[in-house]
């Protein structure tokens, strides 16, 4: 395992505080950004074992939650998107992508993958969040919103994808998806 954490370092580089992350179960620890959403700074702890999302104050570095993930690694970056009022952080992972209530960690919607390791990020575009997994099999576009697994009911479109690299996240240009 690797062990990894945040810093938080004030703009003349004097550090403010730091929290360590623990152990990372797999050969590379996270590299997955931080979201900061209001107060919280919101870090993808995804590995082969004890894989969680967690969410620290901002200014201090003290845990608010921590909500628990498939264990697997994973080096997806979280997002933060708002659809019909509601803020969810957005998090792709080896089994499909989850969203959830920034404030409290609350798992809000799952849609499953076509195929694991889920480090690259999702990209929202217009209604749609894009997703693609690192390793060969369908892109998919998912309308973000309701409640439990929204595999079926969700999912706006899929198509083949014949080879897989692990971590290009899509980006979508004038309405095409690459």
């Amino acid at each position: 395992g690797r062990a990894g954490g945040l810093y938080c370092f004030t703009i003349d580089g004097d550090l403010v505080w730091n929290q360590d992350l623990g152990q990372f179960a797999g050969p590379w620890g996270t590299a997955a950004s931080p979201l900061l959403v209001d107060s919280l700074v919101i870090q993808n702890c995804d590995a082969d074992e004890n894989a969680h999302l967690v969410a620290l104050d901002k200014s201090t570095g003290r845990e608010v939650w921590r909500t628990t993930r498939d264990d697997h690694r994973g080096w997806s970056s979280p997002i933060l998107v708002e659809m019909a009022g509601q803020r969810q952080v957005v998090l792709n992972g080896h089994t499909g992508v989850r969203a959830y209530v920034p404030e409290t960690g609350e798992e809000l919607w799952f849609c499953k993958s076509f195929n694991g390791r889920g480090s690259p990020t999702v990209t929202p575009a217009g209604e749609l969040l894009h997703v693609v997994n690192g390793l060969a099999g369908d892109t998919y576009a998912i309308r973000p919103g309701g409640r439990g697994d929204v595999t079926n009911t969700h999912m706006a479109w899929h198509t083949p994808r014949k080879s897989g690299r692990d971590l290009p996240s899509p980006i979508v240009v004038d309405g095409h998806v690459l």
